[in-house]
């Protein structure tokens, strides 16, 4: 998994997933550093752990070391919607954010995906600008989707 190799090349206290639905990477995280205080939250009322959106999470200023979304923000169709997620990760996060998104610069394969798929994909060189991030064309999903358009993002805080 990609995140718990980042993960186990740094130095954390705290992580907090946003979008964790029914928790499954929390308890890989748990479980493989459990000295680290591990956080989700989730807009599913099924969520094991805390309500609440990536646009407003309900943590106080610099609460974690580490924040990530794996595949979440591609459900917030607008692009203020992402800058308030990625200003609101900046706020909560103390060392790192770690997103693993669908990108591309192609507005035309972003249109076909929000429609015929029903999630938005985001250029985000263009969100990222100005902030101490990079991006890397890899990811562990197997879709085909994923393989051509998946990125796994690191921005320093």
């Amino acid at each position: 998994m990609i995140l718990i190799d980042e993960l186990k090349k740094i130095k954390f206290n705290s992580i907090l997933e946003i979008g964790c639905s029914n928790n499954g990477n929390i308890k890989i995280i748990d479980n493989l550093f459990p000295d680290a205080i591990v956080k989700g939250i989730d807009k599913s009322p099924m969520t094991q752990d805390q309500y609440g959106l990536a646009q407003k999470i309900p943590y106080t200023r610099k609460s974690f070391d580490v924040i990530y979304s794996g595949a979440t923000l591609i459900y917030i169709n607008e692009k203020e919607g992402i800058r308030k997620a990625i200003k609101e990760i900046r706020r909560v996060g103390k060392k790192y954010a770690f997103f693993q998104e669908l990108n591309t610069k192609n507005w035309l394969v972003r249109l076909w995906f929000r429609i015929f798929k029903g999630y938005i994909m985001w250029d985000y060189q263009e969100l990222l600008k100005g902030l101490d991030y990079k991006m890397e064309k890899k990811t562990d999903k197997k879709s085909l989707v994923w393989r051509t358009f998946g990125y796994f993002i690191t921005i320093k805080l």
